[in-house]
């Protein structure tokens, strides 16, 4: 198992990707409830009873409060640290941020996004 097996479900989720593929499944779902009603299996109480029940368990967008938990799990990681451990990552951080600029921040992510494989992941889904 991968040190980074865990990013692409996070990739697929800031993308998007996972989104579709639930709305896609809530579509299909619907069009399986509708040919059960016309095709007489179903009376239009069981319908409708599928339907809310279709729409209440469909979970909407769950981006940003993914993203957000990912957020929150790693700021609750680091107050998990030792404190000698904190006070050195926090410290160090303090003032080594003050000295690169903020673009240099962003070439430094977009590095890292490419040796990550984000750039050719979003190709492969693109070129879908």
């Amino acid at each position: 198992m991968s040190l980074f097996s865990g990013w692409g479900d996070l990739w697929d989720v800031a993308t998007g990707s996972e989104q579709r593929r639930g709305e896609a499944a809530d579509a299909r779902l619907e069009e399986l409830n509708r040919a059960k009603r016309e095709r007489g299996e179903w009376t239009d109480s069981q319908y409708n009873e599928a339907e809310r029940n279709r729409i209440e368990g469909s979970t909407g967008s769950t981006r940003g409060e993914v993203l957000g938990a990912a957020a929150q799990g790693a700021a609750e990681g680091l107050a998990a640290l030792p404190g000698q451990v904190r006070e050195t990552l926090t410290a160090g951080a303090g003032w080594t941020l003050a000295l690169v600029p903020w673009w240099g921040w962003i070439l430094a992510l977009g590095a890292v996004a490419y040796y990550l494989g984000a750039f050719t992941r979003a190709r492969n889904i693109l070129a879908k």
